[in-house]
């Protein structure tokens, strides 16, 4: 609790001696103590904090009992040493930083080149298991979707691999694949680009879906016939077995694809699948 404030009057009282100058000077000391005693806020330490680091003109002519003109030099010299020990404080972190920027640098190189050397296997290795694996993609695709399809309603494969024994859906087979063959010579007759095109989906359609149905192993058996066709020539001329330049022949020594070898091996093994489900 603040102590009472003496009045002028008062203060005559007590010290008849002095003069009304003298009072006035004694009690704007006994004031000036009472204030600083009052604990500064955290905002007035921070001022305060501020002002010690780059006090006022009258800041520094009241702490070294000087004239505003002969605080001025003071001043000055304080703000040189201020700057200098930034510049200095400065430098230290920049000697203290550049070994770990060093180092940074040569993380990086070498980040850098291990990446080109992973890239570089990466592109030698992997290209043809990617090539492989798109292929087989692509493949698969179709065949996945004939198998979706004939699940979907119910379908089953044939027990063996071969022409099943039902006559009935032999002949519907067959029929519905001439059916659509006839409806592509229509279309090319019309000139009908969409119908075409339907058409050759629907044979492509009806041929895979004939090959699930009778247990065939149809991307074994495009393999070996892509191999074959590969190794033909284009047609010079008219002269060929077709009459048309548009063919592709056999060139001589040709080996004709083994279908035989593959419906073997199928059927030994659908034979071993059967056998070991039925144990």
């Amino acid at each position: 609790m603040n102590k009472k404030e003496k009045t002028m009057h008062k203060l005559a009282k007590e010290f008849p001696q002095k003069t009304y100058a003298e009072l006035e000077k004694y009690r704007n000391e006994d004031r000036q103590q009472e204030a600083n005693n009052i604990p500064l806020t955290d905002k007035q330490k921070e001022e305060d904090g501020e002002e010690q680091d780059n006090p006022t003109l009258w800041q520094i002519a009241k702490k070294h009992k000087v004239s505003y003109a002969d605080a001025v030099p003071i001043q000055e010299d304080m703000r040189l040493k201020r700057d200098a020990l930034k510049a200095a404080c400065t430098l230290g972190e920049m000697r203290k930083d550049r070994t770990p920027l060093t180092n940074m640098k040569k993380r990086a190189e070498k980040a850098e080149l291990e990446y080109s050397l992973i890239k570089g296997i990466d592109r030698n290795e992997t290209k043809e298991l990617e090539k492989k694996i798109s292929d087989l993609l692509d493949k698969t695709d179709l065949i996945a979707d004939i198998n979706r399809f004939h699940q979907k309603f119910g379908f089953e494969k044939n027990n063996k691999v071969g022409i099943p024994q039902d006559a009935e859906l032999v002949n519907f087979r067959t029929s519905f694949l001439m059916e659509e063959l006839s409806e592509y010579t229509n279309a090319i007759v019309k000139k009908d680009t969409a119908e075409v095109l339907d058409a050759l989906v629907d044979i492509v359609y009806i041929a895979l879906g004939t090959a699930w149905l009778f247990n065939l192993p149809f991307e074994k058996a495009w393999k070996e016939i892509q191999a074959a066709n590969m190794k033909k020539i284009r047609a010079k001329d008219k002269t060929g077995k077709r009459g048309t330049k548009f063919d592709v022949i056999k060139p001589k020594g040709f080996i004709e694809p083994n279908i035989e070898r593959i419906i073997e091996e199928e059927r030994e093994w659908n034979d071993e699948k059967n056998s070991d489900n039925r144990i």
